[in-house]
């Protein structure tokens, strides 16, 4: 089960090294995308969020935006989720913060904060985390939904990537002009839900 989650980690880090030979990122246009209400609200009334859908409550909360800040929200993130025990694994590049939740068959979810500044970026320029997921976005495959405007509060996109005969259900979001940009990995719609609840929860 690990193997498709390498995999799709791969995909993101030769993503990040360049779009095409050219060394330019491809041309991505993603459809804005709103939350679904999960009531019919009346007059006055604050609509449910539906939080099982993208993008998942992530743009209720204020993100974290700082090393002090991000460390603050992994320390807080639980034990367990889902019944997966947690394990801290290091980042891939100086800075960045992981954690893996994984079962007894082998069924890992993955949580990750990475610092923009740090990542390999086409031609040796410097990338905002906006411009990452424009990246990142270009070398899925699976693409499900996504939004990616510049001068919106919260950037982000969802794809299910096959990989190894088993589906990865990914998400990645940012602050379009911040730091920072944040990734999930789980076997099921359902867990990766669960594992950005409990990211927002730990940020709240």
């Amino acid at each position: 089960m690990r193997s498709w989650i390498l995999c799709a980690v791969l995909v993101l880090l030769v993503t990040a090294c360049g779009g095409d030979e050219a060394g330019e990122a491809p041309e991505t246009t993603l459809p804005s995308t709103t939350a679904v209400l999960t009531t019919t609200p009346t007059e006055g009334e604050t609509p449910a969020r539906d939080v099982d859908a993208p993008p998942w409550g992530l743009d209720d909360i204020e993100m974290p935006d700082t090393p002090e800040a991000v460390a603050a929200v992994f320390a807080a993130l639980p034990a367990e989720v889902g019944g997966l025990i947690r394990t801290d694994v290091s980042g891939r590049v100086p800075g960045a913060h992981s954690v893996e939740y994984t079962a007894v068959d082998g069924v890992v979810r993955t949580l990750s904060a990475t610092p923009i500044a740090e990542v390999p970026a086409p031609e040796g320029r410097d990338l905002t985390p906006l411009e990452w997921l424009e990246l990142m976005t270009g070398a899925l495959e699976g693409f499900e939904a996504g939004s990616l405007e510049p001068g919106a509060p919260l950037a982000w996109v969802a794809a299910a990537e096959q990989a190894d005969e088993e589906i990865a259900y990914m998400a990645a979001w940012c602050v379009p002009a911040g730091a920072w940009y944040f990734a999930v990995t789980a076997e099921s719609p359902e867990s990766r839900a669960e594992l950005i609840a409990a990211f927002i929860a730990a940020a709240t």
